[in-house]
């Protein structure tokens, strides 16, 4: 038991760690936040990397729309979504999910 909870904290210690939270990048860790804004009909997503998919969804589940993102650096995305509506974003990106809400 021992062993494993030495294990435990030294992998929690170590650069290892610290690849699996952010990018590395001569050793050092950037972290990039990821957002999601609708302003003025486009729906602009920063922090994420490389290519994926977005889908919206409106507040109850229904699927508005997905589009396949092919370089996620500089995307933005024009929609009409309807104002004082609450919509859910999900991100696909590198095989993670991202989910965000958002108010139009």
């Amino acid at each position: 038991m021992r062993i494993v909870v030495i294990y435990l904290m030294i992998l929690f210690m170590t650069p290892a760690f610290a690849i699996l939270n952010g990018f590395v990048e001569n050793n050092i860790v950037l972290q990039t936040e990821k957002k999601i804004v609708y302003q003025e009909g486009y729906l602009y997503i920063q922090g994420f990397i490389g290519s994926g998919k977005i889908e919206v969804y409106s507040i109850i589940g229904n699927k508005i729309t997905e589009e396949k993102v092919y370089d996620f650096s500089q995307f933005s995305f024009q929609i009409d979504l309807a104002s004082r509506n609450m919509y859910v974003v999900r991100v696909t990106s590198n095989g993670n999910i991202h989910s965000f809400k958002i108010i139009a």
